[in-house]
């Protein structure tokens, strides 16, 4: 027994060598072909640096780092960024290639030319990362830098189809799309969305269950391009549901979301942010939140949004929607479209990071820790 848990335990760390052995391998033929691509067709060097590029492995949905993903595709929108060697490959894998090899630069020491982008560093021409989004209050040297959509959503190139994906008709009145709840989801379940909350706003779990007990008579969960549907709720653990568990792709999700009026948007699981609401607005459909006084600046009730704070008001916004005349949801519609490109849309960001950059010496990131 001894002989063959030695021989496992032999097993596993030449598998790992060998997978660390070829993760070097293919950094390297990364870099070197970088660097040949760099001497023939990019001469300008990065205004802008990452000290170090912490973003998500591919394969991991929950690897720390997802905001760095978005801030690559900000800053690559307007120019050439720089990285470490190491680093190299993980723009690689979250770059479309096309932004890669025209906006990414290999810093093989130092930068000494631009901005640096650091976590551990504070000091003239630096921009300190700061990751406690919600217990520091605004100030003149800090830029808030958005939430952010999933990351496939840059890296598939989505980002690029919302304005089209904006034009769809809409056939679904309110939306929702996500995990809910690990038992089943009723007006007084507990489940580890209240477990783990600690913001004074409802969570995911109490306003999917309410919404669900007291508008049962208009969800459905069976998908349809044709049919018109009231409250649409598609969810991998939600009781009964018509997809049998199967969780929509990105691109499925987008195209429903788009052909919907308005999206419930409930807070995540550790915070008030979840993707879905950047999602939604993207393509113009209308968020319908508790934590729009979280966002930075705050969603307008009434103007890009609507809002609830308690199970009543939560009520009346869902009434309100579904009776809502179209000439109102086009204008709540082209509010949510117009914050989106203002605030979150990745260029937009990335110009008023440059701008201000004799102004701040700190960006505030959300960094999903619900700090």
């Amino acid at each position: 027994m001894h002989e063959d848990n030695s021989y496992a335990s032999f097993g596993r760390t030449a598998r790992k060598a060998s997978k660390r052995a070829l993760r070097l391998l293919g950094t390297a033929s990364i870099v070197g072909a970088k660097t040949l691509m760099d001497a023939v067709l990019n001469s300008g060097r990065a205004s802008i640096s990452f000290e170090h590029l912490n973003v998500p492995d591919v394969r991991s949905d929950w690897d720390y780092g997802r905001h760095y993903v978005y801030l690559l595709f900000a800053l690559t929108r307007i120019g050439a960024i720089g990285c470490s060697v190491r680093d190299a490959r993980r723009a690689w894998e979250w770059l479309p290639l096309r932004d890669f090899i025209k906006s990414v630069r290999i810093n093989w020491r130092s930068p000494q030319y631009g901005i640096l982008l650091s976590e551990s560093k504070r000091g003239k021409r630096i921009f300190h990362i700061n990751q406690n989004y919600y217990s520091s209050p605004p100030a003149d040297h800090r830029l808030f830098a958005p939430y952010f959509a999933f990351p496939e959503f840059y890296r598939a190139g989505l980002y690029n189809e919302v304005r089209g994906m904006r034009r769809q008709a809409r056939n679904v009145k309110i939306f929702f799309a996500g995990k809910i709840s690990r038992v089943q989801c009723t007006a007084s379940s507990s489940s580890f969305y209240s477990d783990h909350f600690r913001f004074p706003i409802l969570s995911r779990d109490k306003i999917l269950g309410h919404v669900a007990a007291k508008f049962e008579w208009a969800v459905t969960s069976e998908l349809s391009r044709s049919d018109s549907r009231s409250i649409l709720i598609v969810s991998n653990d939600w009781p009964n549901n018509a997809t049998n568990g199967r969780t929509l792709s990105l691109r499925e999700y987008l195209d429903v979301t788009s052909r919907s009026d308005f999206f419930i948007c409930p807070p995540g699981y550790l915070m008030p942010h979840s993707h879905n609401l950047i999602e939604a607005m993207s393509v113009g459909t209308i968020p319908i939140t508790n934590y729009h006084l979280y966002m930075r600046p705050p969603l307008t009730p009434d103007g890009n949004c609507l809002a609830f704070s308690t199970v009543e008001e939560l009520e009346r916004v869902i009434n309100r929607a579904l009776c809502m005349p179209e000439a109102e949801i086009q204008r709540l519609r082209e509010g949510a479209v117009s914050y989106y490109e203002e605030y979150m849309e990745p260029e937009s960001f990335g110009k008023k990071l440059m701008e201000c950059s004799l102004l701040i010496s700190e960006v505030v990131v959300n960094d999903e820790s619900g700090r």
